[in-house]
């Protein structure tokens, strides 16, 4: 009963990924005939046309990710080193704050943060990357803070009689302590930006020569003046090739974020 069901459940995960594999070796009289079994001949020039038009894309989109997720993981890390083991005045009530701002719908923060990059200058992929290195900071800091409480205080009270300064022991114990957690982070991130956000990068960078993987895999299929969607086996090796990268990075990024999703950052 128990393998049944998880056959059940594997077949079902697997079932979106094969059905997008199958159509991206179909011409557009292909798809229309069978849109779910494989039909021959198959059409591997989707992937290279695919690739052909996505590929100079994935240098923004690189740069965003790195950019918005490294400057998010920094001052997040300095902020939650503070928050775990200084009290000052206020920060309870600052912390909350942070906290409470994870509960605002992302949806409601769309049309103010638009505004605001647009006051400020920032356009397509440079505001996206500002945006992310900011929008990240609440979860990050709520992640990181918790796993920083359980670092024993020895350690650190030892660096301090060395002579350790904040930022030293911050740098030299605690983020290297901290790899697994933070790998564990920027997996998440990855994700988000890559895969869950679309409407954002949409909206910053729809009419600019920048853009974002998600945002252009979209326009795969559209062909003609009117932008129909005319060649949907395209799209879809669009959508394989893009996800190659996610792939990679979870292969090689697997084990640590495991160790980070069952470390003692997730504990009360």
């Amino acid at each position: 009963m128990k393998h049944g069901t998880l056959i059940i459940i594997i077949i079902l995960s697997l079932f979106p990924l094969g059905l997008m594999i199958i159509n991206s070796f179909k011409d557009p009289s292909q798809y229309l005939v069978n849109p779910i079994g494989l039909m021959f001949p198959l059409h591997f020039e989707n992937y290279i046309s695919s690739f052909t038009y996505i590929g100079p894309y994935f240098f923004w989109t690189f740069l965003v990710i790195f950019v918005g997720i490294s400057m998010n993981l920094l001052t997040s890390s300095i902020a939650a080193y503070a928050f775990s083991r200084y009290r000052f005045r206020g920060s309870g009530i600052i912390y909350t704050m942070i906290i409470g701002l994870m509960f605002i719908p992302a949806v409601l923060v769309l049309f103010p943060l638009y505004l605001w990059n647009v006051r400020l200058g920032l356009k397509d992929v440079y505001g996206l990357m500002v945006s992310y290195w900011i929008l990240g900071h609440c979860f990050s800091i709520f992640l990181l803070t918790n796993f920083f409480r359980n670092i024993p205080e020895e350690l650190l009270e030892a660096a301090r009689i060395d002579g350790a300064g904040h930022l030293t022991i911050w740098w030299k114990i605690v983020v290297p302590l901290s790899i697994p957690i933070l790998t564990t982070l920027a997996i998440m991130m990855l994700l988000w930006i890559y895969t869950n956000d679309y409407v954002w990068q949409y909206i910053m960078s729809s009419n600019t020569s920048r853009k974002m993987i998600p945002v252009v895999v979209r326009g795969l299929s559209q062909s003609g003046s009117g932008g129909a969607d005319l060649n949907k086996g395209r799209e879809m090796a669009g959508y394989v090739i893009a996800s190659v990268p996610m792939l990679v990075a979870f292969l090689l990024a697997s084990k640590t974020f495991i160790r980070g999703m069952t470390s003692g950052s997730i504990k009360g």
